[in-house]
């Protein structure tokens, strides 16, 4: 618990929260004198003692007054903590995920990385900043209300504890299966999401294909498995309410029937038997608060042993030292492989600034792989040596190199949620000179496009543009870099015959600044030598 708790902590702004929790103490307070004083005001209709109950009418409407003000700033202050705590938590996690070796989350769907980083940070911080507020609140209501009841009715005290005794047994006997079956949910809650988000994001590629009905089928099965695990564990917490709401059943009915007795005796006056009652009705949620605290505990600890693998994954390290230039790059002795995988490859080549390489070999040799591995994707995830300038890049800045000195054309280019110049020139330092810009714009075809969204956001999914307009945004980016490598990897993929004649004339004029690095199957019509995967593979 207090592993958890600090944890939690972690993210959310202390100030704040200590303010909240007295807002809502004082709340709490006033929820336990309200009762009270309704029991005092039902004795004044009863004895007829008019002047009291007008003053005792005056002070409930007061503390209802005050109980509706301490919650509307205790949430408007739990809703600033709970959003920033869980965004900086989520922004946490997403920080270490980029500065960690790819083979670490390779095999896992990003969709169901997302939904467990959402869902279980959501979790986790709820806890944290409940945990304290209600366990304050609970331990005031059971400790005044308890002596407030004992003192008038003793053997109501011993029906309490005896409550208690027994909302133990039943939980010792059912949070193994109460975590177990959480544990199954969460696990097929995040696979059926994954599902849908695909069946969504896939939209386009599934219905050329023909899947529609396939997809369909297996989202069903997703569907059925995760309502199997929700119907478990909907078996398993009702057979706990059960059990509980018949001990708290059976405690009320005593209550009704003892204190309707002394009442009836005179012994008690039918005000503080309503007050009693309500009270009693708090009692049962304190208690339940206590007992239900080690269920929501192995809940979130549930999330809390998902997110944590995330969290520690070890960050790879690099030196210090940065370049203004790269002049060449050298892979020695260069092994990598998947994890539960054969090596792909060892690599050994030296690649040179004023040249163009043509990086070539079948699909899956190893192509794209080694220009990620260059890129820092996989960290230092590798055997050999990889140098820059005869510098290891375990001793460089070389996060800081890889922004600033590489520039990468993707398959799949990603483009900023920007316009498309601003997509263009983010990676420029500097000036741009606004007449090259507009004519490489409109050499690439680009023109139109570039007037059509210089207002307009390009949205995540890119449906405003075809893939070769997302190309050749990708080619410009890459071309007014300050970048002294290029990669291009399939950049001819998706444009026609006359971009790609202004690419290799671009690449042929500025070559002698750059190491440039192609990747395609296709013949490219400019390159000086010739570097073939297959002699690197461990076929």
């Amino acid at each position: 618990m207090r592993k958890l708790l600090n944890f939690g902590f972690k993210y959310i702004k202390k100030k704040w929260y200590l303010l909240y929790l007295i807002l809502y103490i004082n709340y709490n307070i006033m929820t336990v004198l309200r009762p009270w004083i309704l029991g005092k005001i039902v004795n004044c209709l009863v004895d007829g003692e008019q002047q009291q109950l007008f003053r005792m009418v005056a002070c409930f409407f007061s503390i209802s007054i005050l109980i509706r003000i301490f919650l509307l700033i205790a949430n408007k202050i739990y809703l600033y903590l709970e959003t920033y705590a869980v965004y900086a938590f989520n922004m946490k996690i997403i920080k270490r995920l980029y500065k960690v070796s790819y083979t670490n989350i390779c095999r896992e769907d990003p969709v169901v990385i997302n939904q467990k980083i959402n869902s279980d940070c959501n979790i986790i911080i709820n806890f944290c900043i409940s945990f304290f507020r209600d366990f304050i609140s609970n331990i005031f209501n059971l400790i005044l209300i308890g002596i407030i009841i004992i003192y008038q009715l003793p053997i109501l005290g011993i029906v309490l504890f005896t409550l208690v005794g027994l909302y133990i047994i039943v939980y010792i006997l059912s949070k193994r299966k109460i975590y177990k079956t959480s544990l199954q949910v969460k696990e097929k809650q995040t696979e059926f999401f994954a599902g849908l988000y695909h069946m969504i994001s896939g939209m386009k590629s599934i219905r050329n294909n023909g899947f529609s009905e396939y997809v369909m089928n297996k989202q069903n099965s997703f569907f059925k498995n995760y309502f199997k695990t929700l119907n478990d564990r909907q078996n398993v917490l009702n057979m706990y309410d059960v059990a509980n709401g018949s001990i708290s059943l059976a405690a009320q009915i005593f209550l009704f029937l003892y204190g309707g007795i002394q009442v009836i005796k005179g012994k008690l006056s039918i005000g503080f038997l309503t007050t009693v009652i309500t009270y009693f009705s708090n009692l049962i949620q304190s208690t339940n608060f206590f007992l239900n605290l080690g269920e929501k505990f192995q809940d979130t600890s549930t999330s809390y042993n998902r997110i944590l693998p995330y969290l520690k994954m070890k960050e790879t390290k690099y030196g210090k030292t940065r370049i203004n230039q790269i002049e060449d790059i050298r892979f020695e002795n260069v092994v990598f492989k998947y994890p539960d995988e054969e090596e792909l490859f060892c690599f050994n080549e030296k690649f040179e600034m004023g040249n163009i390489y043509w990086l070539e070999g079948r699909n899956g040799i190893g192509k794209t792989t080694l220009a990620n591995l260059f890129m820092g994707l996989f960290g230092l995830d590798y055997k050999g040596r990889i140098l820059i300038d005869d510098k290891d890049i375990k001793e460089l800045a070389y996060r800081d190199i890889i922004n600033k000195r590489v520039a990468i054309v993707e398959q799949n280019p990603y483009l900023l949620l920007d316009s498309v110049k601003n997509n263009i020139i983010c990676k420029a330092e500097g000036e741009i000179d606004e007449q090259v810009l507009d004519e490489l714009i409109d050499s690439f075809g680009l023109k139109d496009v570039a007037l059509r969204d210089s207002r307009n956001l390009i949205d995540y999914q890119n449906i405003n543009l075809s893939d070769g307009e997302k190309q050749k945004i990708v080619i410009l980016r890459m071309l007014f870099s300050n970048a002294s490598v290029w990669i291009l990897d399939e950049p001819t993929s998706s444009l026609d015959k006359e971009s790609k004649n202004v690419l290799y004339e671009e690449l042929r004029r500025r070559k002698k600044d750059h190491i440039i690095i192609l990747i395609t199957h296709e013949k490219p019509q400019i390159y000086d030598r010739i570097i073939s995967m297959r002699a690197y593979a461990d076929d």
